[in-house]
């Protein structure tokens, strides 16, 4: 196992490199601000992405959400969720980002 420590001002280019280059994207991330989408790189993923958030906590923008939707991703909510992971077919990053 391989474990990298990421530093603030790569962590956005590490993630988008992860997310977009492995067919399954799972995203457990509690709140989704605009503009979160592009620099992750989703909206240019050929495959579906699932993301597990919290929509009712009012910090999620709705037009990302829509965007998201738009890019084929499968949306569900959990109520006072906090996390924020993304997991791929061959890695797993966790952060507080």
């Amino acid at each position: 196992m391989k474990i990298e420590l990421l530093q603030t001002a790569g962590t956005a280019s590490y993630l988008q490199d992860a997310l977009t280059s492995t067919d399954e994207v799972l995203l457990a991330v509690a709140y989704w601000g605009k503009g979160a989408a592009k620099e992750l790189g989703l909206d240019n993923r050929k495959y579906p992405t699932r993301i597990i958030c919290d929509l009712w906590s009012g910090r999620c923008h709705p037009n990302e959400i829509k965007k998201l939707l738009d890019f084929g991703a499968v949306i569900r909510t959990r109520d006072k969720f906090h996390a924020k992971a993304y997991c791929t077919s061959d890695r797993v990053i966790i952060g507080s980002s």
